[in-house]
């Protein structure tokens, strides 16, 4: 196992610089740049394009500018500070390191993501393990119309109408002052719960729906049969041979959707004033701040290979059968 993880961790290197060249492309790609972002302000409009260009280390060729942003051509200040030591760029839109602004904003993504990704495991697995159980039956009919229900809504409508109805029947509002978990939890909780089931919502319904199927499937085995025959209790059944062996198909979904949950996040905290990471990245992309795009993209990248790696090591958890040593 050890050997496996860190083989795993070693492939990160290569993946990590194949997007480092991807996300700069990416960025410079985009029509206008920064400057033109500077000039569009009011009271810019005279500025000094070449002076700016070279303040900023824009005056220079693309491959310049690449290695200056990873680390390996010394900056405009003489130092080599770039992605290879941590240091993943200045905001000169924000006027400060994009370090420092993570520091403040990635906080609040994280909760958010968790409150999602925990509503939406919890919601869907046992009501998935409880439709396969009830097939046909009108419990599994309503739980198939929630997941239905779930995957077809888009979040970022429910998420408007939640804002707005409720604003105008009742004039009620879901919370949008930012408080910080440490400083008043209860009241945190409050601002992140309705944006945290919304996040989850979809999630939801795409795990729900292969946790019936996939449960389903197990169900029907023969050894499901002989435990059964055997006069094991549903409960055992359920948990100790059928759940474990539906669970490798589940988690597998679950890695492969969490590039998309992470994605809602953006979608969310723009629609609640929550100032995380998404919103932080659609300002970026809004303003032309392709250091800050380029780090936030990239912190991304590397959440989904972090979270890859941790879904193939439940693997072998779930099933014993699986072992990475050999391999």
């Amino acid at each position: 196992m050890v050997k496996y993880i860190v083989k795993r961790l070693l492939l990160f290197i290569p993946t990590l610089f194949v997007m480092t060249i991807v996300i700069f492309i990416f960025m410079h790609a985009i029509p206008g740049d920064i400057i033109d972002a500077l000039q569009a302000e009011p009271g810019n409009e005279e500025i000094d394009r070449a002076a700016l260009e070279k303040f900023m280390g824009l005056d220079v060729p693309l491959i310049v500018q690449y290695g200056r942003w990873i680390g390996i051509i010394r900056n405009i200040d003489g130092e080599y500070k770039g992605i290879l030591n941590g240091y993943l760029g200045y905001s000169w839109i924000k006027k400060v390191s994009v370090n420092r602004l993570f520091r403040t904003s990635w906080a609040m993504t994280l909760e958010l993501s968790i409150i999602g990704f925990v509503v939406s495991i919890f919601l869907a697995i046992p009501i998935g393990i409880y439709s396969a159980t009830k097939q046909g039956k009108i419990g599994d009919i309503l739980s198939r119309s929630f997941a239905i229900f779930c995957i077809s809504v888009p979040s970022f409508w429910l998420a408007t109408m939640i804002i707005v109805y409720p604003a105008i029947w009742w004039g009620y509002t879901p919370p949008l002052m930012v408080v910080r978990f440490r400083d008043a939890p209860i009241d945190n909780l409050k601002m992140f719960i309705i944006p945290g089931i919304l996040l989850g919502m979809q999630f939801c319904g795409m795990i729900m729906r292969i946790t019936r199927t996939k449960m389903l499937d197990v169900l029907r085995q023969d050894y499901i049969r002989t435990a059964r025959s055997k006069g094991l209790s549903q409960k055992i059944i359920l948990v100790r041979h059928a759940l474990k062996n539906a669970l490798i198909l589940v988690i597998t979904l679950i890695g492969q959707n969490i590039p998309f949950l992470i994605g809602g996040t953006i979608i969310i905290e723009e629609i609640f004033s929550i100032p995380g990471m998404g919103r932080l990245l659609i300002n970026a992309f809004r303003s032309r701040d392709n250091e800050l795009t380029g780090g936030i993209i990239l912190f991304y990248t590397i959440i989904v290979l972090i979270v890859n790696l941790i879904v193939d090591l439940s693997y072998s958890y779930i099933n014993p059968k699986i072992r990475y040593e050999s391999k």
